[in-house]
């Protein structure tokens, strides 16, 4: 009977080993399986906020392209603001206390894109520089070609010492859109 007793205890404790075994694998690899899945998901989700991160980037410089440009086209005018533009160089007159006549516009030929204007002022000399300055410092594209300053004497009797105001011809040109 003792060799029964411990057969039955040698399979008993056999089928618990074998249980534990298997439960054990068991165990092991539904862990391995939930690791695999973990650092897949891991892996996605990385690439996820990679994604998020480079889209925000890029929106971000989009935004800063859309500033620039925006920037960049005020020194460009439209072909249909073209009079805003010249009431703008005529007004620089009434600011700067000078006569200001826009006397010519032209589109130059080897360019679509841009114009020559003719601008008159008459005015003291340092409200003419003034305006010269003015008109230099515009926020558009402007390219002065010729300036020609000049005072005409008047004579009074024999007398030259007659004050006049300066006359300034300011010839530049302009790229508009």
């Amino acid at each position: 009977m003792k060799k029964s007793s411990t057969f039955i205890i040698l399979c008993c404790s056999l089928m618990v080993f074998l249980l534990s075994l298997s439960g054990t694998i068991f165990f092991v690899k539904k862990i391995a399986d939930k690791n695999a899945h973990t650092s897949l998901v891991n892996a996605t989700l990385e690439a996820k906020l990679k994604e998020k991160e480079n889209h925000t980037l890029l929106e971000k410089k989009v935004t800063e392209a859309k500033a620039v440009h925006n920037e960049i086209s005020l020194y460009f005018i439209e072909a249909d603001t073209i009079d805003t533009f010249l009431n703008e160089v005529e007004s620089l007159g009434r600011d700067t206390e000078t006569n200001v006549k826009v006397e010519n516009v032209t589109a130059l030929s080897e360019s679509a894109n841009t114009l020559s204007v003719k601008v008159h002022t008459k005015g003291q000399f340092s409200n003419s520089i003034k305006m010269l300055s003015l008109l230099e410092n515009l926020p558009y594209n402007i390219h002065i070609t010729s300036v020609y300053l000049n005072q005409d004497i008047l004579q009074q009797n024999g007398n030259t010492k007659a004050k006049v105001p300066w006359g300034m011809d300011i010839v530049f040109t302009i790229t508009h859109a």
